[in-house]
C-alpha cells in the first residue's frame, strides 16, 4: 500500500471516529419532556401516588427498547386530572420513540413559553385601582336570573 493510500485510510478512520463520538454525545443529552398518554392507555394503580413511583417508570421500561434505556429516563412528575401523563428527563431519541406509540398522544419539550400578549392587564380588565377585576365581577358573587 502506498503512503498516500495509508494516509487517506488513517484520515477517514479519524473522521469516522470523531463523527461517531459527536453523534453519540448529542444523543445522550437529556431534556425535560411532557408526555401526554391517552387516558385508556395510562397505567392503572390503586394509589395515585404510585403512578409517579412505580407505574410510569415501568411504562417507559416496557415501551422503550433495551438499547434506548441508556441514559436511563427519569420520571419527574405525573399528571392525573386535566391531562393524563408525566414529565420526564429523556433523550431526543427516547422522546421520538415514545411519540410513535399509539398510546401516547404527544411528547412536547418542556420549557419557558413566551408571553402571547403585552396587553394582558387591559385584556383581563385589570386596572391600577384597588378593586380592579374584583369590582367588575361584583366581588365574585354571581346571581342566577
Amino acid at each position: 500500500m502506498s503512503r498516500e493510500v495509508a494516509w487517506l485510510v488513517v484520515v477517514f478512520a479519524v473522521l469516522a471516529t470523531a463523527a461517531a463520538v459527536a453523534e453519540s454525545g448529542v444523543d445522550d443529552v437529556q431534556s425535560s419532556y411532557i408526555v401526554h398518554v391517552a387516558a385508556w392507555h395510562a397505567p392503572r394503580s390503586k394509589s395515585r401516588l404510585r403512578l409517579l413511583v412505580d407505574e410510569y417508570p415501568s411504562f417507559l421500561r416496557n415501551n422503550l427498547p433495551t438499547h434506548m434505556l441508556r441514559p436511563e429516563p427519569r420520571v419527574l412528575y405525573s399528571y392525573l386530572h386535566a391531562a393524563t401523563g408525566f414529565a420526564a428527563r429523556l433523550t431526543q431519541r427516547q422522546a421520538k420513540r415514545l411519540e410513535s406509540l399509539p398510546s401516547v398522544l404527544s411528547v412536547v419539550p418542556d420549557g419557558e413559553q413566551p408571553l402571547q400578549t403585552t396587553h394582558t392587564p387591559q385584556f383581563l380588565g385589570l386596572s391600577d385601582s384597588r378593586w380592579g377585576l374584583q369590582r367588575a365581577s361584583r366581588g365574585g358573587v354571581f346571581f342566577l336570573r
